[in-house]
């Protein structure tokens, strides 16, 4: 069971504990499937402070960071796929902010799912959206994850979508084969 703090609109500033008590409220119990709903219809964001148990003391952490929430967030790769293109397009809406920070998240710490969403998104974004995916999440691969390197290749060699959003990686993150791969790229 999950709970979140919520902000409360209304109330008088004070001071330390006082003052958390009177301007957050504690929500919940509430299951790991309906907070990952709160937070995929944006009702909830991603920051929002959560922890798995009503102790909140010391183990309240973003949603983002617990990486049972991250594992149901990228779950489904299809809807943060989705949801990650409509907000780089719309200039990420709080609606859609959560896509942005959970590919992140998923990038760094499942690179095996991050892999899979950042090959979704090429498939799928437009001219405009893959030169954000190329300078970010595959930029982000590259530098975190050397062993992804032979896919990269291989991939932007048979893709050209993929060699197009390789073309929008800053130069000094690519290795030769890739710089080579996207030189071409306009």
């Amino acid at each position: 069971m999950w709970i979140y703090l919520s902000e409360q609109r209304a109330g008088r500033k004070a001071e330390g504990a006082r003052r958390l008590a009177q301007e957050y409220a504690v929500k919940g119990p509430m299951s790991l499937a309906a907070l990952v709903r709160l937070i995929r219809s944006g009702r909830l964001s991603v920051l929002v402070i959560v922890a798995p148990t009503p102790q909140f003391r010391e183990n309240g952490l973003p949603a983002c960071l617990w990486p049972q929430v991250l594992r149901a967030l990228s779950a489904n790769v299809t809807i943060l796929g989705r949801t990650w293109i409509r907000g780089a397009r719309r200039n990420w809406p709080e609606r859609e902010f959560w896509a942005s920070v959970v590919a992140e998240q998923v990038v760094e710490k499942l690179p095996a799912r991050g892999w899979r969403l950042l090959c979704a998104l090429v498939k799928a974004a437009d001219r405009e959206t893959l030169a954000y995916v190329g300078a970010g999440l595959l930029e982000d691969v590259i530098q975190l994850h050397r062993t992804y390197h032979a896919r990269i290749v291989a991939r932007a060699q048979r893709d050209s979508r993929f060699r197009l959003c390789l073309g929008h990686v800053r130069a000094m993150f690519l290795t030769k084969r890739m710089r080579g791969l996207a030189a071409g790229v306009p």
